[in-house]
């Protein structure tokens, strides 16, 4: 799924706050120790992404008009490849 299709499937509003369910919004980011230390790096440099497109995006924007700023196509990349990093240890409880 690229980003574009997240942002349909998910909304705009719930593009971020999904992500931002599971990473703080703003403030430091304190890596559960279990992380390995390219899972801290792929998580965080999206992280990082992230909190920029949501700085940038106005708070109450289209989904299409999310589409339209080209973050979600520019982070699914580096969304891609943080999933590749955590799936080399295989999936964990997502309970």
């Amino acid at each position: 799924m690229d980003g574009n299709d997240t942002v349909r499937k998910f909304g705009s509003a719930g593009y971020f706050n999904w992500f931002f369910g599971w990473f703080p919004i703003e403030g430091a980011y304190d890596p559960p120790s279990t992380m390995s230390q390219d899972e801290v790096e792929v998580a965080t440099a999206v992280l990082i992404l992230m909190r920029y497109a949501c700085d940038a995006t106005p708070l109450l924007v289209t989904e299409d008009e999310l589409i339209a700023t080209g973050w979600p196509s520019y982070i699914q990349p580096f969304a891609q490849n943080a999933l590749e990093v955590f799936m080399e240890r295989g999936r964990g409880v997502e309970g």
